[in-house]
């Protein structure tokens, strides 16, 4: 559901406001990390998207840790940068 996905992205942003300093995200699996690949005009990379979306939640005093179990494709991880931590060897 995308209002849900919305919900908690809002609510992770919300946290800098509240002067969390450190804030850790425990994903499964990283649902669209096969969907990188465009293969039709109008078709878009949510995986680059959903990425994006995770690196610009504010942190405070060190980077948020975000903790991704299964990727499914090596190659997003490397879409993680700026204000997140990306542990490779889970």
């Amino acid at each position: 559901n995308v209002t849900s996905i919305i919900d908690q992205l809002l609510f992770l942003n919300a946290l800098n406001h509240y002067g969390v300093s450190e804030i850790n995200i425990v994903l499964p699996y990283f649902p669209v990390g096969t969907m990188e690949r465009i293969v039709g005009e109008g078709e878009i990379p949510t995986a680059y998207s959903l990425a994006n979306l995770l690196n610009n939640i504010p942190s405070g005093a060190s980077k948020n840790n975000l903790y991704i179990f299964d990727i499914h494709a090596l190659c997003s991880r490397f879409f993680f940068h700026t204000n997140t931590l990306f542990p490779v060897n889970l």
